[in-house]
């Protein structure tokens, strides 16, 4: 299971919490932990992501760089 399917997983355990049966019982320093935990969460999600989004675009400019130098090769390596 990756990080992004622990997350999710996380964040739906906690939904279900906060929907079912004993949520209205919870304090609010209870909440407040529950809140905390969500907000880290999706902090890292985001985190996660975003460093996959970089990667991606890297990977897309070393692509790219490698046809612009098969390119070259081909006019001047003859």
């Amino acid at each position: 299971m990756t990080r992004l399917e622990q997350i999710e997983k996380r964040l739906a355990e906690i939904g279900n919490d906060l929907s079912g049966a004993g949520a209205e019982g919870k304090t609010e320093e209870e909440l407040n932990k529950i809140e905390e935990e969500v907000r880290s969460l999706k902090a890292e999600k985001t985190s996660i992501l975003n460093a996959a989004a970089k990667r991606s675009s890297i990977e897309k400019e070393i692509a790219e760089g490698r046809k612009e130098l098969y390119y070259l090769c081909s006019l001047f390596c003859v």
